[in-house]
């Protein structure tokens, strides 16, 4: 689900100047990790950088190139917007996998997953700056 709502996502233009390390292949890369982490419930970019070290689906992500956390943190601010429209579209395929059959109201669902992404990526701000308090 991860890999399907990160392909359906519009991913910035590359004629923007961006960093070395935001290339759209790692941009792709890093905005799967960070859907697939906040999906997960791991929302502190240094509990994902040390998570994937540890957790093999992680590292596959990766591609074994692991971004430290302060660029998983700098990338949800810059692309805050795309990360939350991301996560979003997991949660409504999440939704409609688990209530298979069922009808929903189109505009309920998609207020209720954007509503949920949002929440989810406000608990990563608040969970880095904790972080950043220490």
């Amino acid at each position: 689900m991860t890999l399907e709502a990160v392909q359906a996502g519009p991913l910035l233009s590359p004629a923007r100047a961006e960093p070395f390390e935001w290339e759209p292949a790692n941009r792709r890369m890093l905005l799967t990790l960070l859907v697939y982490a906040y999906a997960s419930g791991m929302f502190g970019s240094k509990e994902i950088e040390w998570q994937a070290t540890q957790d093999s689906g992680l590292g596959y992500i990766c591609a074994n190139q692991l971004p430290d956390w302060n660029t998983l943190r700098l990338f949800r601010r810059r692309f805050q917007w795309l990360l939350t429209s991301c996560l979003a579209l997991v949660f409504k395929s999440a939704v409609r996998i688990r209530f298979l059959g069922e009808d929903f109201d189109e505009l309920s669902l998609n207020e209720f997953c954007l509503r949920m992404a949002e929440a989810r990526v406000r608990e990563a701000i608040i969970a880095d700056s904790i972080d950043l308090d220490e």
